[in-house]
């Protein structure tokens, strides 16, 4: 079905586009290797900005996700054309 295809792609393109702005999500992970000293500022608004952050990640990856299935099952779906 090129209806299911085309819902897919797009859902593939915004979770795209939010995974490239946001950044993955949960990346606690230092890649350099070297550790950091981090002090507490009790700053809710930073807080609330990177659970803003992780929150349109996590959907981002899971439009991603989304868009897949649904072209795998496109895929598999009969075509709908009829044979005379």
């Amino acid at each position: 079905m090129k209806t299911l295809t085309l819902v897919g792609l797009v859902l593939n393109m915004i979770g795209t586009a939010l995974v490239w702005r946001f950044g993955l999500p949960r990346n606690d992970v230092n890649r350099e290797g070297s550790g950091a000293l981090l002090a507490y500022t009790g700053d809710t608004k930073m807080q609330r900005t990177a659970k803003c952050y992780d929150l349109v990640a996590n959907a981002g990856m899971l439009l991603i996700f989304g868009g897949f299935v649904l072209q795998a099952v496109a895929l598999y779906l009969p075509n709908g054309t009829r044979h005379p």
